[in-house]
């Protein structure tokens, strides 16, 4: 079999100069913490000050640089598709080291450490103007306060824009409180450049199914829902993915807080006719697995990549159930009102009949006492359940 992964060490210079990545649908947003930065900073600088303090007297030439103390910043993994470089894994880290370039490249004056930090950042296209090397489309904005060293005025559309901002500042302020002079700045940013380095996995294979499972098994574990948004959405054509994962954040943020909820309580209402300790102990624990293994909930929804129809089967899941079973799930989980004691009847109901369909639904509501039945709250639910509205 021809090897697909091809390792490559690099600098941080060679890392990021000159180079365009994009952020693939299952990412995290950026969200390093400050203490988690801190720590990055704490050890490159404890690095760094070692072999400064030993060269600070000899005049800084590359062949003084080769001898400081290298820094190893661990694996970062890229996906090439089509031409493109998508960050599988090392997105933080390499976020977070943009942001440090950007703050080196406002403190120097050296025009040709301004030039070279000013390319790790961002490029330049003649229709576009300055295009960020990371995430260009969705970081643009912020970036460019960044870069612009100006306030951030406009409100935050994501977590990622409001953590650059907040990590630049405290990455800004933990350098100022370093009071670098002229000449340690100066080998600083040849440190960072030069001596900071990182290996870059290269997958030529598109097979992201496969590249997010095993990413997620040796990085911060995903929450279940989150590895089936990568399994289900990554199984699609690249064209498609951007869509129908907007459609799932959609879905997501409607349901945010109960996600892994409504996955469970989706297929035991539509799967699980009788009481099944054993089927509902694994639904229950790893549904975002079991649905893929060979049994015959997995089989029904034809989501692996083996089933007949599989990307039809997927795309009629997002468009449909999924948007539609959201909304439903979400309003009657977090309406206050006394009437949606009758959601708790409703869910018994399905589980133990299987689907809820909406004919049955529609029936069951039909038994309101009629006092509630005039209110404005069981028109309201009556219509969430409307089956017109749902085709």
């Amino acid at each position: 079999m021809k090897q697909t992964i091809t390792p490559d060490k690099q600098t941080v210079q060679e890392a990021l100069q000159g180079r365009t990545y994009f952020v693939d649908f299952y990412q995290r947003e950026y969200v390093w913490s400050k203490e988690t930065v801190d720590i990055l900073l704490r050890d490159i600088f404890y690095s760094f000050d070692i072999s400064y303090d030993q060269f600070k007297n000899a005049e800084l030439t590359a062949e003084v640089m080769e001898k400081f103390n290298w820094y190893y910043l661990n694996i970062f993994i890229t996906n090439n598709i089509n031409g493109k470089a998508y960050i599988v894994d090392g997105q933080q880290r390499l976020s977070t080291l943009t942001l440090l370039a950007a703050k080196l490249y406002h403190l120097t004056d050296n025009e040709i450490l301004k030039d070279i930090l000013k390319a790790c950042i961002f490029s330049n296209d003649a229709y576009k103007g300055n295009k960020f090397n990371i995430d260009n489309e969705k970081r643009h904005d912020v970036m460019k306060a960044v870069l612009d060293n100006k306030e951030y005025t406009i409100k935050f559309k994501n977590k990622t824009e409001e953590t650059i901002i907040t990590r630049y500042a405290d990455i800004s302020k933990f350098i100022d409180e370093k009071e670098m002079d002229k000449n340690r700045l100066t080998a600083f940013i040849h440190y960072f450049l030069e001596r900071l380095v990182l290996v870059e996995l290269t997958i030529e294979k598109d097979d992201t199914p496969m590249i997010f499972e095993v990413i997620n098994d040796r990085g911060e574990a995903l929450k279940p829902f989150e590895i089936l948004k990568g399994k289900l959405i990554g199984a699609l054509a690249k064209e498609d993915t951007y869509a129908f994962s907007e459609k799932w954040d959609s879905a997501m943020e409607r349901l945010f807080g109960l996600q892994d909820e409504f996955f469970v309580d989706y297929i035991r209402s539509r799967f699980i006719f009788k009481k099944n300790t054993k089927i509902e102990t694994a639904v229950n624990q790893v549904y975002h697995r079991y649905i893929f293994e060979n049994n015959e909930i997995a089989a029904a929804l034809s989501f692996r990549k083996q089933d007949e129809c599989q990307i039809d089967h997927i795309k009629k899941f997002i468009n449909n159930d999924l948007k539609y079973y959201s909304r439903l799930y979400a309003t009657v989980c977090r309406n206050p009102n006394n009437w949606l004691v009758y959601l708790n009847a409703i869910n018994t109901f399905g589980v133990s009949t299987g689907q809820i369909s909406l004919d049955d639904v529609e029936l069951f509501l039909r038994k309101f006492p009629n006092d509630m039945r005039k209110g404005s709250d069981y028109r309201r639910l009556l219509c969430l359940y409307d089956k017109k509205r749902y085709q």
